[in-house]
């Protein structure tokens, strides 16, 4: 469409699509579940819903079983060798990956602050 006098200037249609293109429709189509019509977006609804189901349940089977005032996760590792594998990893990703490596950082601030504070919370009680 030509932007100053908004006449049409070609036309496309599946005929003279590459295969990319073809592909990311339908993808795009069946996501927004108008590709197999409202049997699509039925199932999909579903598979939705059953996700937040599993998450949830997984939240409560978890704090149910963990012990009482203890978060439940696994003890930190001893070996350092496995420590530096995964932290050579990590800035790996972080070089690869930027958006994760700042959140990563994020994260890491965080824990860093909370341990801070629950250690001087401790102390004074």
């Amino acid at each position: 469409m030509d932007q100053f006098t908004a006449k049409t200037l070609g036309t496309s249609d599946a005929s003279t699509w590459g295969d990319i293109q073809r592909v990311t429709e339908l993808g795009v189509q069946t996501h927004m579940g108008t590709q197999f019509g409202l049997v699509n977006r039925v199932f999909l609804t579903v598979i939705c819903l059953l996700v937040v189901w599993n998450v949830t349940t997984a939240t409560v089977m978890w704090n149910r079983r963990r012990r009482a005032g203890t978060l439940g996760a696994p003890r930190k590792p001893v070996d350092e060798r496995t420590q530096r594998s995964v932290g050579i990893f990590q800035l790996l990703l972080s070089f690869i990956y930027p958006l994760w490596g700042a959140s990563l950082v994020l994260v890491l601030g965080v824990q860093h602050v909370g341990r801070k504070f629950s250690t001087a919370s401790r102390i004074s009680a």
